[in-house]
């Protein structure tokens, strides 16, 4: 078997934010963050290493890092 394109196991994929109060962007993986339960739905709760501003982010939200340079599987987009 030949790996194309190697991924990240769902434990290690790294995640962004960005703090709605100082406005820094952060990079975090789950398990940094406290898991919620607010009505029917998972929110994360960072807290912002900045200002100390609490980031809440509804599973649905969450924004994966872009990791990888390979634009093999991408449609070419000229400027």
């Amino acid at each position: 078997m030949k790996v194309i394109s190697q991924g990240a196991p769902p434990e290690l994929q790294t995640y962004t934010a960005s703090c709605g109060k100082c406005h820094s962007v952060l990079e975090f993986q789950k398990n940094e963050a406290q898991v919620k339960s607010d009505r029917n739905e998972t929110v994360y709760v960072l807290s912002c290493p900045v200002c100390c501003n609490e980031i809440w982010i509804a599973s649905q939200a969450l924004r994966p890092a872009i990791q990888s340079t390979d634009f093999r599987d991408q449609p070419f987009q000229p400027k």
